[in-house]
């Protein structure tokens, strides 16, 4: 195996991925900041000058950081503002999880040595932490790790996985993708394979990694990396895959600078060689008490037999708590039947006195990606969940009785009546059209039966002077089975006990 560090310096591949990172970072905040009435519509910390200032020094810092001039205290600041914000954000999802734990690694990363305006005027703020260790990127391992974990650990109660159907309708459903998968879904037998494959391929990777690198560890970062480059590329859900890329590529240096060892000999190295002072024993401690909090999350992930014992009940609360707010690690429960046993797409359009016309094209007329998708954070794909959950109370009460739900509903419709201002529309009401995507009961192939579904009225959203004021049912039935959805749990805020 090539010796990484004769062509490739860890400081290079730092400031590359901190630059890709920071500009994906950019991105999102942009968006959120756009969409601040949605992503905070419950709940925002102090008064409006107060949440203002927050957000504006959260994008300076991930400016300063991106172009790598006082990276440290950038890194700081941005992780720091990152869990003050979004401890009050009413979304909170897979990308956010991934922005977390990168944010929370560039902390101790030193990504201001090589490839930064730190390096071109000689700025020395901060350098890795501990100095001259490789236990920052050990310790972002780790926490890849209990991602990967954790999403494999919640699939395994699934009947459609424990079915060998969860990589199917992942590649079937069609609002998830950007391109055609039928040459993927065609043939039963692979896809059925692939299923396992990724239940192994998460549960695995951070055992593989840390005990064998090759070539148990290097085929399981192929197989997760895959995983990655395919949500970025195949599937619209930015900017989860393109942001668990980069860490892949720290891992994979990792690996073959173990030469085929696995990553836990080169920690105990690292922790040997190491200088115990107190700073260090304090950095040390702090991993130590993160990660394993991280991984207490990844397989404890469904707490019913915790709430029975009352001391594991409040460990339980604890850890969770410790690593929302550290690597922002909480269960991971992503396409299962939460997501995949009766999604939601929805359509909007903007009426007025001289008609209607579609607006916030987040979902198109194949159920697919819209046009106005394409580089949106994910939580413009986590509003169709939400819209389906407003569907599923219109349809057992004839209202939106949950008040959360009401609020967001509303939210969401003055976001997209301001956007559809930007075009000249101003809407005194707008209709939200929907279609439910059943999944086949068993394997059928390349089929795509929700083509043939018209796009049905679900309801209507009334303005009063420019604000969303009323949510009407329009009298029929509007969902045509389970979603997968539970209209009982209110998911607007981080509930230590809720999975």
């Amino acid at each position: 195996m090539p010796d990484l560090v004769s062509w490739l310096p860890l400081d290079t591949l730092l400031g590359i991925v901190r630059i890709g990172f920071g500009l994906m970072f950019l991105v999102k905040l942009g968006y959120s900041f756009d969409a601040v009435q949605l992503v905070w519509a419950h709940k925002r910390p102090g008064g409006e000058g107060l949440f203002r200032a927050l957000r504006i020094i959260l994008f300076s810092s991930a400016v300063f950081f991106t172009l790598g001039l006082f990276t440290g205290p950038a890194a700081l600041v941005m992780w720091l503002l990152y869990v003050v914000l979004w401890r009050y954000a009413s979304l909170y999802g897979m990308e956010d999880i991934a922005f977390h734990a990168i944010a929370f690694y560039f902390v101790f990363a030193g990504a201001g040595d090589a490839v930064s305006l730190d390096a071109l005027f000689g700025v020395i703020a901060w350098s890795r932490l501990p100095a001259g260790t490789l236990i920052p990127e050990l310790a972002l391992a780790v926490a890849l790790g209990n991602i990967f974990l954790s999403a494999g650990v919640t699939k395994l109660p699934s009947k459609m996985w424990q079915r060998g159907l969860g990589a199917y309708y992942f590649f079937l459903m069609p609002n998830f993708r950007r391109f055609d998968t039928s040459l993927i879904t065609r043939f039963e037998l692979p896809i059925r394979i692939l299923n396992y494959v990724a239940l192994v391929m998460e549960i695995g990777m951070l055992p593989a990694i840390l005990l064998n690198g090759w070539p148990v560890g290097l085929l399981f970062w192929f197989l997760a990396f895959g995983f990655t480059i395919t949500l970025a590329t195949i599937f619209v859900l930015t900017w989860i895959g393109e942001a668990l890329s980069l860490v892949m590529l720290l891992v994979l240096w990792l690996l073959l600078h173990q030469q085929g060892a696995g990553l836990l000999p080169l920690l105990t190295t690292e922790l040997g060689a190491l200088s115990w002072t107190p700073l260090n024993i304090t950095l040390i401690a702090l991993m130590t008490t993160t990660l394993g909090a991280g991984l207490w999350v990844s397989i404890i992930a469904f707490p019913k037999w915790v709430e029975k014992v009352p001391f594991v009940r409040e460990l339980d609360r604890l850890f969770r708590t410790i690593s929302r707010n550290t690597w922002g690690l909480i269960p991971c429960i992503v396409f299962t039947e939460t997501h995949m046993e009766g999604p939601v797409v929805y359509r909007v359009w903007a009426e007025d006195g001289e008609g209607s016309r579609e607006v916030f094209r987040i979902f198109g007329e194949q159920s697919n990606p819209g046009p106005d998708r394409p580089f949106r954070p994910a939580f413009y794909e986590v509003t169709s969940y939400k819209v389906a959950e407003a569907c599923m109370e219109l349809d057992n009460w004839g209202e939106v009785r949950t008040e959360p739900r009401r609020a967001f509903i509303l939210r969401l419709a003055e976001l997209i009546a301001r956007k559809a201002s930007h075009q000249g529309t101003h809407p005194e009401s707008l209709r939200f059209r929907m279609r439910q995507i059943i999944p086949p009961k068993g394997f059928a192939g390349s089929i795509q039966p929700h083509l043939e579904k018209p796009w049905r009225d679900a309801f209507v959203v009334r303005f009063n002077q420019g604000q969303a004021v009323s949510i009407e049912g329009l009298g029929d039935k509007i969902l045509e089975g389970p979603t997968g959805r539970d209209i009982n749990r209110i998911s607007f805020a981080f509930n230590p006990r809720q999975p």
